[in-house]
């Protein structure tokens, strides 16, 4: 199964969302923005309306508003890295509704002994930093996105991204394990 990027899985939300808004409303055209495929890769760029970019500026208001349930699942992440059961692990933060995989996913890992690791998932992210080190439309909208939201890039890999690579590895590692 190829590696799926949380940047191109959040870039993927804003394609879809820039689509609609823009055959929506035909109307005044603006500022250009990139359309990606699941790919990753650049599409076609095509300028869109005033509709998009509130499309934008909504997505990172909802990041923003989700901020804590990150943080909050990355305790949860940090204790189920350390080896502690997911019951348990909820233990690690108040937050009533942390943003973590399903649990169901999080107790088969445990059972089947696949948590990603530490070392995992900085690998992962690191790969994740070069793609968006390496493309410019990757890097703008990501930008774009942490802007958006009120929060910088170091905030959006130690918490978002990080995160987000718990649950692509998770999910990867689970299925590896189910069809071994």
């Amino acid at each position: 199964m190829k590696n799926f990027s949380p940047v191109i899985a959040v870039l993927m939300v804003l394609a879809v969302i820039l689509t609609i808004a823009g055959t929506l409303s035909a109307t005044s055209q603006e500022d250009p923005i990139l359309i990606f495929e699941a790919k990753g890769q650049v599409d076609r760029v095509e300028p869109l309306n005033r509709s998009a970019d509130q499309a934008i500026r909504a997505e990172g208001r909802d990041l923003a508003r989700r901020l804590t349930a990150y943080e909050a699942g990355n305790q949860v992440i940090h204790a189920l890295l350390e080896g502690v059961a997911y019951p348990q692990a909820l233990e690690a933060t108040s937050h009533p509704s942390p943003q973590l995989p399903a649990a169901n996913r999080i107790k088969a890992a445990q059972h089947l002994g696949c948590l990603p690791t530490e070392q995992s998932m900085a690998a992962y992210l690191q790969t994740q930093q070069a793609l968006y080190e390496e493309d410019e439309d990757i890097r703008t909208l990501t930008d774009d996105l942490c802007r958006a939201a009120g929060i910088d890039l170091k905030t959006y890999w130690e918490t978002v991204a990080y995160n987000q690579a718990f649950a692509v590895l998770l999910s990867e590692n689970v299925e590896k394990a189910k069809s071994a």
